[in-house]
């Protein structure tokens, strides 16, 4: 079977002559595509809104219609002046092009927080500033920057019935219609007693209890029971050979101390066995 060469690129044969294939200019449609898709030319209404947010790096000049990069925008009417981030190809061709506090789909924090959700609710929610309430029960946000339609979002409560004092976490969009009362109250929470406190059943394992900025919940309020249920990880630290560890609070009841004494005391019985 004969070898066929192949042909060099470039190189045309009709009726028996080579020929140079001439060479073709690049079009510039691209470059004229890419004009006429920036945001300067395409959308005035677009680009006024992304000049009036001083958030972004990019100038107006360079940013393109086609891009999926999220930037800040702000709304032109006068009324309303919000700021929010979003696609720049999402506002351009799919149909939410108006401001969402406009369109109705959001509400800002000033028209909805929980300064306007009613005084019971002000009083219940635990401030960062709260020096009385324990510090894992502290919320991160002030009252005016948790909305009410957050309805996933959970935040710590105080109780301020006389004689309760309860802390538990709920929602402020199901607090606002009227649910996620005060537990304890309401029935649904028994207070453990003294005895099934970890300082008062086991006061020797309380002692290798970490620190507060290790652990959320402080060593008075950590109760046997619920952690036999839950075998949550614990921060333990030992004083006396400063070994740091996790386990859960029953496997440190099975051993009764640190695990590195632990081993160290397994490793000498084996020894004095052997011995004998």
């Amino acid at each position: 079977m004969p070898i066929r060469k192949r042909k060099p690129k470039g190189i045309v044969v009709h009726n028996g002559e080579v020929k140079l294939r001439k060479s073709r200019k690049k079009s510039c449609s691209f470059a004229r595509i890419s004009a006429r898709g920036l945001m300067l030319s395409s959308n005035a209404f677009l680009a006024k809104e992304y000049q009036l947010s001083g958030k972004n790096t990019i100038p107006v000049e360079a940013v393109h219609m086609g891009s999926a990069k999220r930037v800040w925008w702000k709304c032109s009417s006068p009324d309303c002046g919000y700021e929010w981030q979003g696609a720049i190809n999402d506002r351009f061709y799919c149909q939410n092009r108006r401001c969402p506090v406009c369109a109705g789909r959001r509400i800002p924090l000033e028209r909805d927080n929980l300064l306007l959700g009613g005084v019971n609710l002000v009083k219940e929610y635990v401030a960062p500033d709260d020096l009385s309430a324990p510090e894992f029960a502290r919320n991160t946000r002030p009252a005016n920057e948790v909305a009410l339609k957050e309805s996933r979002v959970l935040v710590w409560w105080h109780c301020s019935v006389p004689g309760c004092g309860y802390y538990w976490q709920a929602p402020a969009g199901s607090r606002r219609l009227g649910h996620c009362h005060c537990p304890r109250c309401a029935g649904g929470v028994i207070m453990p007693s003294d005895s099934d406190k970890l300082v008062v059943r086991f006061p020797e394992l309380a002692k290798f209890y970490a620190s507060s900025s290790q652990n959320q919940i402080p060593v008075e309020l950590v109760l046997v029971s619920a952690e036999s249920r839950s075998r949550r990880q614990i921060h333990w630290f030992c004083d006396e050979c400063g070994h740091y560890w996790r386990e859960s609070l029953w496997e440190l009841v099975r051993r009764r101390t640190c695990p590195k004494i632990f081993s160290c005391l397994k490793k000498h019985s084996k020894r004095l066995t052997s011995f004998d």
